[in-house]
């Protein structure tokens, strides 16, 4: 599995997605299911890469069983994000708004606040796509309060950038509506 994982950091989305499926026939093997829900949680990762959009959703449903199985809060997360990504990629950015709003309530009951702050950047950027403009306002000045409070400045700064995007959208849109 690390061998895929390192592949895929190199570039390599083929060579990685082989070593996860020979780290796929290990774990059934020893029938490991938290291993299981990690790999097919970064096969996942790789088909998207490779958008292999429907494989990619396949595989990241399968880990998401798993790790509820499992009770792994962090591993459902993980999936809530990706299915979010999977969809925002291949333009559904309604289901995309589902599986991010799932990972933003799980993340808040779990108090992991950076990964909120990624997440909320995450449905920011969704409501851009679906012309949400206001919503996507609140979603990056939350992003970006969470980023100040842990001192994360160029996240901060990032999500300032996004903001004023958002504004001058807005300006343009009520422009355009004159």
């Amino acid at each position: 599995m690390n061998l895929g994982s390192a592949y895929f950091s190199l570039n390599q989305p083929e060579r990685a997605l082989a070593e996860h499926r020979r780290s796929l026939r290990i774990a059934l093997r020893g029938d490991d299911k938290h291993l299981l829900a990690s790999i097919y949680n970064n096969v996942g990762l790789v088909l998207e890469a490779l958008e292999r959009y429907d494989e990619a959703i396949e595989a990241y449903e399968y880990a998401l069983t798993m790790f509820n199985k499992n009770e792994d809060l962090t591993g459902v997360s993980a999936c809530y994000n990706n299915l979010g990504s999977v969809c925002y990629a291949r333009g559904d950015f309604a289901q995309a708004h589902t599986w991010y709003t799932l990972d933003m309530v799980l993340l808040r009951k779990r108090g992991a606040w950076t990964d909120l702050a990624a997440t909320l950047h995450n449905l920011g950027h969704v409501a851009l796509a679906q012309d949400a403009l206001d919503q996507a306002s609140a979603y990056f000045a939350e992003s970006r309060d969470l980023y100040t409070a842990f001192d994360l400045r160029d996240y901060a700064s990032e999500e300032e950038e996004m903001l004023r995007d958002a504004q001058t959208l807005r300006a343009n849109k009520t422009l355009m509506k004159r």
